[in-house]
């Protein structure tokens, strides 16, 4: 029970975070890290990788506020996406939020929707 109520604070935390629009960070070729946003179930996130030689994406997890999956009813949720850093470089991720309209995305307007990663991959663990 404490481990679930802790669960819910922090994905709550999280989503009134998401607001950050840079962030830096740097890794070893080999490691793995993940980006956590918060999104609603009709919406969500599209990536985009600048640089595919200094980072793969892995895996894009949905998970709703309660701990399970993403439900047309949900009002808050978190998408989790993995990376693995593949080559030394540079990399800018850029993830531009989307709202879900049947069969068709239609992409928010501004700069307050699109938050951009910036992430420095050096040599090996």
């Amino acid at each position: 029970m404490k481990k679930k109520i802790s669960i819910i604070i922090a994905l709550t935390l999280l989503c009134f975070s998401c607001s950050i629009d840079e962030k830096n960070k740097t890794v070893k070729t080999g490691e793995k890290f993940n980006v956590g946003l918060c999104s609603y179930a009709v919406e969500g996130y599209e990536i985009k990788l600048m640089n595919e030689n200094a980072l793969k994406k892995v895996a894009l997890i949905r998970k709703s506020i309660d701990g399970g999956f993403l439900r047309k009813e949900c009002c808050c949720g978190v998408e989790l996406w993995n990376f693995k850093a593949i080559g030394k470089g540079n990399e800018t991720l850029i993830f531009k939020y989307f709202k879900s309209h049947g069969d068709s995305l239609l992409f928010h307007s501004g700069s307050s929707e699109i938050i951009k990663y910036y992430i420095e991959v050096t040599d090996g663990i």
